[in-house]
Formats: C-alpha cells, sequence, structure tokens
C-alpha cells in the first residue's frame, strides 16, 4: 500500500513538471550531455622491478664486504619499517648462503646486509649434507634465489680438526666426514704441506668439495644449474682481515653436472617419515585389561551415531532431557 501511495506521488510530480513546461506528460526530459576531459597521456600501469641476476648479487655483496671492512657499514634495512615490510610481505632474499656456524663469522655483519637480504645455512665446516642440501633447495626453488654462495674462512675448526687427525666422537665425527674427501686430496696434491698452510689449502678444497656435493646430490640443482637459472660460486672468509676471497664456479662443474645424480639417502630425504597413518578399526576386539577382564574403550562419535544419522542424536538428546526433567521432579 505504502508503494502505491509513493508511486503514486512521484507521478503526480511528474505530471506536474510536465505541465509546467509544456512537455508531454509521456515524454521523458533527457539530461544535456557533458563532455568529459579526456587525458592527453594516460599513465602507464607502474612495472614490477626485475629480479636480480646473479652476477649482480655478487657485486651487491662484494660492495657490503667493502663497507664492512673500510668501517663504512650502513647496516641497511634493520629498523622496524624493515620488520614490519617482512612480516607482511614475507622473505624475499636475494642470496643462498651456506657458511660455517663459527661465532667470527656473521654473513649479515660481513656483507652488510639487513632483514631479509641473505637465506642463511651455517653448519660447522659449511658441509653440504641431507639437511643442508634440502634447504639450499628450499632457498633456490621456492624463494627464486638466483645465487648460492658455500663460504667457508680461514682457521675453520672443522677443517683443522680433521687435517690434525683430532679425536673425534659421536654426532661430529660423522658430520667431519664430509671433510675427509678434501683433505685427503690436498694432501695427496701437496705432500709436503703442512701446519696452517696445509689447513688453508684444505679450507678452500672443502669449498669446492661442498660445492660437489651439493649439484651431485640434487636433481634440482643440477637442472637449475643447466637452466642458468642459479649459479654456484665458492668464497672463503679471512676472519682476519675481513676480506672476501671469491672462487668462482666449481673447476670441475661441467664434469659433476655431466654425471648421473646420486640418490637421496634412505635415512632421510628418501624415507617416508610423513606417512598417513592407519585409520584404526572402531570394530576391533577389545583388549584385555590386567585384571583379566575385557577392557572396553568408549564408543566414540564415529560409531553407531555417526551410522543412524541425526534419528540416533535426537532420541539420544531426547532420552538426556527426559532423565533430567524426571531427576528434578523427584526431588
Amino acid at each position: 500500500m505504502h508503494s502505491l501511495i509513493v508511486a503514486a506521488v512521484f507521478a503526480s510530480a511528474g505530471i506536474a513538471i510536465a505541465e509546467e513546461h509544456h512537455v508531454p506528460a509521456h515524454v521523458v526530459p533527457v539530461a544535456a550531455s557533458v563532455p568529459v576531459p579526456v587525458p592527453a597521456v594516460i599513465p602507464a600501469a607502474p612495472t614490477k622491478a626485475l629480479p636480480p641476476t646473479a652476477d649482480e648479487v655478487i657485486e651487491t655483496l662484494r660492495d657490503g664486504n667493502r663497507r664492512f671492512t673500510s668501517g663504512d657499514a650502513v647496516h641497511p634495512r634493520a629498523d622496524q619499517d624493515r620488520r614490519s615490510q617482512t612480516y607482511s610481505d614475507g622473505q624475499n632474499p636475494i642470496v643462498s648462503l651456506l657458511s660455517c656456524a663459527d661465532s667470527r663469522v656473521p654473513p649479515e655483519l660481513i656483507f652488510d646486509a639487513g632483514i631479509g637480504d641473505l637465506f642463511v645455512i651455517r653448519i660447522a665446516g659449511n658441509v653440504a649434507d641431507t639437511d643442508e642440501i634440502a634447504t639450499i633447495e628450499y632457498g633456490v626453488g621456492h624463494l627464486h634465489t638466483p645465487l648460492v654462495v658455500v663460504m667457508g674462512h680461514t682457521k675453520c675448526g672443522a677443517v683443522g680438526a680433521i687435517v690434525d687427525g683430532a679425536d673425534l666422537h659421536g654426532h661430529l665425527a660423522a658430520l667431519t666426514d664430509n671433510i675427509r674427501p678434501a683433505a685427503a686430496r690436498v694432501r695427496e696434491e701437496n705432500p709436503t704441506l703442512k701446519g696452517q698452510s696445509l689447513i688453508n689449502k684444505v679450507v678452500r678444497a672443502n669449498v669446492f668439495q661442498s660445492i660437489e656435493d651439493l649439484v651431485a646430490n640434487s636433481a634440482e640443482m643440477r637442472t637449475l644449474i643447466e637452466k642458468k637459472q642459479v649459479k654456484v660460486v665458492g668464497a672463503v672468509y679471512d676472519i682476519n682481515s675481513g676480506f672476501i676471497d671469491w672462487l668462482g664456479e666449481h673447476p670441475r662443474q661441467k664434469e659433476i653436472l655431466s654425471a648421473p645424480p646420486k640418490p637421496v639417502p634412505a635415512t632421510h630425504a628418501g624415507r617416508n617419515t610423513h606417512a598417513k597413518p592407519q585409520k584404526p578399526d572402531s570394530h576391533t576386539a577389545p583388549t584385555p585389561a590386567k585384571d583379566g577382564h575385557s577392557a572396553v574403550t568408549p564408543q566414540t562419535s564415529a560409531g553407531p551415531l555417526k551410522k543412524y544419522g541425526p534419528f540416533a542424536a535426537f532420541a539420544v538428546g531426547s532420552l538426556a532431557l527426559s532423565a533430567v526433567v524426571l531427576h528434578l521432579v523427584r526431588k
């Protein structure tokens, strides 16, 4: 009813306006068109900056190390704005960096980098075993870092332990086994070399050993390297001067890439440790209890209620409500 009244009011108003301007009631006035100014040049949509290449990242790291060693470090991207940005937008590092866990080798300081700039994997002796390889695969595969750096350092304790023949126990012995091939090769090629000179030589050889282990054991890394989407280089950090000695790619990289990839060890990623648990059979025989009687497991919602559907649930609820009412009446 109200709608009809409103419609009638609007119709009357329209007729009145039409009569005032001598316009037939059935003719609807047309508003005059107003030209819309068109800009001479339409601004282009903002373009997203291209990700840096591996060589550009190396140059960025070189610049950061120069600032670090000259005392001109600026400690960039370390304020609240950066923390908030990486919190909301996630991480976008430019390099995956495998380095030693030595406390004298802090990568973010060495390269004068900020929060979210470096994807760092640290382990004694900068070895590339299953867990380290998996982490680097995450860096290049999911974070899309175009560069992988394997960085050793002077006076490395893990390398020194192998060279000096230290008695290693527990997990440390297994970890440093990754360094032994490099040490053996250097000794064979330099039979007269001893002391710190020998250790320094093994440090460099161990960097290349880790690169070889990484590439030889990772099909994903091999594919990305062959497609030139990722570059893997070595480096050695001098803990005294602070300078980085860049070693470049593995000298036998083509040979390593041409060899068949090694299988993933069954004790780690090859083992299915995340298999779905077997669904328990809700109708198995009850387990005998210590007193000789059957230990009956309470029935869950997946039993009779699920079998008979909503009716069973309604019936059970009604019985429960009736019991409560009866109890109150008796009181």
